[in-house]
């Protein structure tokens, strides 16, 4: 092989090598701006995931007012995991004198299309709303009975509920329960229960 034909072949292996060294560096770049940040993601959505399923932010946002009629400000906002309250004489918080309010809100999550019967035990005013819709009203009902119920059919997925309840007299106390064709009354359980999207408030 002559001088000159070692050159050009020299000079040929080099321009290979400097293509693959750009093809690197340009794959190396295409990398970091597309498939880091997607895998980034995808973790994120898998922690989210997992942090919500194990139930460390289940329940609903509930906003207790001083006063019957769910007046603004709030004087209390936490997630209760349940409904389940027996408060008795006794204020549900030290910054709440005598008569009071409760807003509880968030999503209820469906595992099997049916038809689902709800009931509020209590004797105060209370009201209960699935996707918008009043489904039990006893707020301005002076007769009301201590259970109030009725039925509603729900698909499988997530449902938007909201609870509101008034306290006027003499022993504080509210439960939310339900039943359907796959078990009995219950109370509904935390595992039900989330807050409404975007919103994280400490227990």
């Amino acid at each position: 092989m002559g001088a000159e034909s070692w050159l050009i072949e020299e000079k040929t292996k080099d321009n290979e090598m400097k293509q693959m060294r750009k093809k690197m560096a340009q794959k190396k770049k295409w990398m970091k701006r597309v498939i880091l940040p997607a895998a980034t993601f995808i973790v994120s959505l898998i922690l989210m995931f997992f942090i919500v399923e194990s139930g460390s932010n289940r329940g609903l946002l509930a906003s207790y007012y001083n006063n019957i009629s769910l007046e603004e400000p709030s004087v209390v906002e936490k997630i209760d995991e349940k409904i389940d309250f027996v408060w008795g004489r006794d204020a549900p918080y030290s910054n709440i004198n005598g008569e009071f309010s409760v807003r509880w809100e968030g999503r209820l999550k469906i595992h099997k299309t049916d038809d689902y019967s709800f009931s509020i035990l209590s004797d105060e005013g209370a009201r209960l709303f699935l996707d918008d819709k009043i489904i039990i009203n006893t707020w301005f009902n002076p007769t009301r009975l201590m259970e109030n119920s009725n039925d509603i059919f729900l698909k499988k997925g997530f449902h938007k509920i909201k609870l509101e309840y008034y306290f006027n007299q003499k022993l504080a106390d509210i439960k939310l329960l339900w039943s359907s064709s796959s078990f009995k009354r219950q109370i509904v359980a935390n595992e039900f229960l989330y807050p409404p999207s975007g919103r994280n408030i400490s227990r």
